[in-house]
């Protein structure tokens, strides 16, 4: 298939994907930390994180992780890299939409600021976060509404790929959905080191404060295609935009089918930017072409985490069976 657009898709990927404090080889990134002081009043000093440091969950680590991937997308255009249209998973629409001049730079930053915070204030423990592989997402499903029916929080949080699906919910009622993922044939269930249940109603409170800041906020038309992963469409309506950021404080993220859209539109190669290594998103991108989309070739994988990287990437290849179709 012929591609739609000569440039690449670039895809984002959302908290987790790698340390805030990490800007090795990234030449914008000090000036752009900077950035979120002048904006935020925050300081990025103690934004480093190993996954078990309760500051992870600050309000500074989500606009730094924002940073890294800005500058990430700065190395790249500086080199005459530019998109043929963007895709953020989960808080990776941010950088995603910066990219496509929907957002400014410092609105994004002060928005990240009031999103991590409203989180933070979330994260008692009692609520968290489940990766289930192996499994069918209408399985999942059931499961999760098997349990609500009983009276246990747990909700579709994302669907990533044809094999993995998250879900969110209480802890205690999550480790019944683990159990009986496993008992109906899932190769794994694993509990996320996320300390609250995002994208489900229990971050309610969280989607109130998002949807009172985001009206003030001047959001523009996207310069490029860009694909959200709340509804898994091309969407052009800078209001509408406006309505998904809020709506995906508290609704699943799907990614699965922003992919699918994506590579109906025929991009020949997609870019992810600002992860570390290994990328976080290319072997779902790859799983779900190949399972989702047979008779479309694999699109060419590449991951921008440096600025050695830019602009067309490190090549990825996808461990996957299937996979290395022709390209």
């Amino acid at each position: 298939m012929a591609s739609t657009f000569q440039n690449p898709l670039w895809i984002f990927a959302g908290q987790g994907a790698r340390r805030p404090g990490d800007v090795t080889g990234l030449s914008a990134a000090r000036s752009l930390f900077e950035r979120i002081a002048a904006v935020t009043d925050l300081h990025t000093e103690g934004a480093d994180t190993d996954g078990n440091d309760p500051n992870q969950y600050s309000g500074v680590v989500q606009p730094a992780l924002l940073a890294i991937a800005h500058a990430c997308a700065l190395a790249c255009k500086a080199r005459g890299g530019e998109p043929g249209g963007v895709l953020g998973h989960s808080f990776g629409e941010y950088a995603a939409l910066v990219t496509a001049g929907v957002l400014s730079l410092d609105d994004a930053l002060r928005i990240a600021a009031l999103r991590g915070q409203a989180m933070a204030e979330l994260s008692d423990g009692s609520s968290s976060m489940l990766a289930v592989t192996g499994l069918s997402a209408s399985v999942a499903e059931r499961i999760s509404r098997d349990l609500r029916a009983s009276g246990r929080y747990v909700f579709v949080a994302a669907y990533n790929s044809p094999s993995q699906t998250v879900l969110a919910g209480e802890r205690v009622a999550l480790s019944s959905a683990a159990q009986r993922c496993r008992s109906v044939g899932a190769r794994d269930a694993r509990f996320l080191q996320i300390p609250f249940a995002a994208h489900s109603p229990l971050m309610q409170p969280a989607r109130e404060r998002m949807a009172s800041e985001l009206s003030k906020v001047w959001i523009g038309s996207p310069t490029v295609p860009f694909f959200s992963s709340v509804t898994g469409k091309l969407t052009k309506n800078s209001e509408d935009i406006r309505e998904l950021l809020v709506r995906a404080v508290t609704e699943p993220v799907d990614f699965r089918q922003a992919i699918i859209s994506a590579l109906q539109c025929g991009y020949g190669k997609i870019v992810e930017i600002g992860s570390a290594r290994p990328p976080k998103l290319l072997g779902l991108v790859a799983e779900t072409c190949c399972k989702d989309l047979p008779e479309r070739a694999l699109p060419r994988l590449a991951c921008v985490s440096t600025d050695a990287d830019a602009p067309d990437g490190r090549p990825f290849t996808p461990r996957l069976a299937g996979a290395g179709r022709r390209q």
